[in-house]
C-alpha cells in the first residue's frame, strides 16, 4: 500500500473527505464569533487532531489540490487560505497544547499564531531561527558552494587561506543577496518614486554619518588632525607632481 493510499484510509478512518473538508473551509466566516462558528472550528480540527502532524498538514494540502479541475487550474483562493489558516491552528494545538474551545475562527488563527511565536516554531514544528541564525545559515550554505572541491587535499596553510576566503565571499554574497532582497520590497511595497526618494534620504544620512565617524576620530585623537593640518595647508602628502 502506497502512502498515498493509507493516508486516505486514516482520513476515511476519520471520518473527512478533501472535497468536503473545503466546503466546510469555503462557510468560515469572518463575523463575530457564533455557536455555529465555534461548532464550524471544532469541525475542521477534530479529524486532524487524530492524525500524526506530518499527515494532518498532507490532508490540508491535498484538501487544497482537491479544488483543482485540472492539474493546470488554480486552487480556490478562498480553500488555500483557510486551508493554510487551519494548519496554523493545527500546529499550534499538536506544537503547543492550544485550544481553540469557545473560539472563532479569527480568533483561533490569531491566538495560534501567537502560541507558535512564544514557543519559537513554526506550524510544521520547524525551529523558527533569530535574524543572527538565519544569517550565519546563509553564509554557511553559501560557503560550502565556494570552497575548491580539493580542500581535503590541501596543506594546513592553503586550507585555512581557503577557508578565510570562501566565509569572506559568502558573507559578502550573503549581505548583498539581502540588501537587493530588502530593496526588491521597498520599491514592491513603496512605489518607485518614494524609492528613488528613500535613496536621497538614506544617501544624505550616511553623509552625515561618516561626518559624524570623522568628528569623533579628531576629538579622540587630535594629535592627528594636528599632523595632517600641516598638509591640508601646503597641499603635501595629497599626491605627487
Amino acid at each position: 500500500m502506497s502512502k498515498k493510499q493509507a493516508l486516505i484510509l486514516a482520513y476515511s478512518a476519520a471520518g473527512i473527505t478533501a472535497a468536503g473538508m473545503a466546503d466546510v473551509l469555503r462557510r468560515v466566516t469572518d463575523v463575530p464569533v457564533s455557536a455555529e462558528e465555534q461548532t464550524r472550528v471544532q469541525s475542521i480540527l477534530k479529524p486532524l487532531m487524530n492524525m500524526a502532524l506530518q499527515d494532518g498538514r498532507a490532508f490540508l494540502a491535498a484538501t487544497v489540490a482537491s479544488t483543482k479541475g485540472t492539474k493546470e487550474d488554480k486552487p480556490d483562493q478562498v480553500v488555500k487560505v483557510r486551508a493554510s489558516e487551519a494548519g496554523t491552528i493545527y500546529g499550534a494545538m499538536k506544537l503547543c497544547g492550544f485550544d481553540v474551545v469557545k473560539m472563532g475562527w479569527n480568533a483561533a488563527v490569531k491566538a495560534a499564531r501567537d502560541a507558535l511565536k512564544e514557543k519559537g516554531v513554526t506550524a510544521k514544528g520547524d525551529k523558527v531561527l533569530t535574524d543572527v541564525e538565519k544569517a550565519a545559515k546563509a553564509i554557511l550554505e553559501v560557503q560550502r558552494n565556494k570552497l575548491p572541491p580539493n580542500i581535503n587535499d590541501l596543506p594546513d596553510e592553503a586550507k585555512l587561506k581557503a577557508l578565510a576566503d570562501a566565509h569572506q565571499a559568502a558573507t559578502v554574497a550573503v549581505a548583498e543577496s539581502e540588501g537587493r532582497s530588502m530593496a526588491r520590497r521597498i520599491v514592491k511595497t513603496h512605489g518607485i518614486a518614494f524609492s528613488r526618494t528613500l535613496l536621497g534620504y538614506i544617501e544624505q544620512v550616511i553623509a552625515e554619518a561618516e561626518q559624524d565617524a570623522d568628528n569623533k576620530a579628531t576629538v579622540q585623537h587630535p594629535e592627528v588632525a594636528d599632523a595632517e593640518e600641516p598638509k591640508r595647508a601646503t597641499g603635501k602628502g595629497k599626491r605627487k607632481s
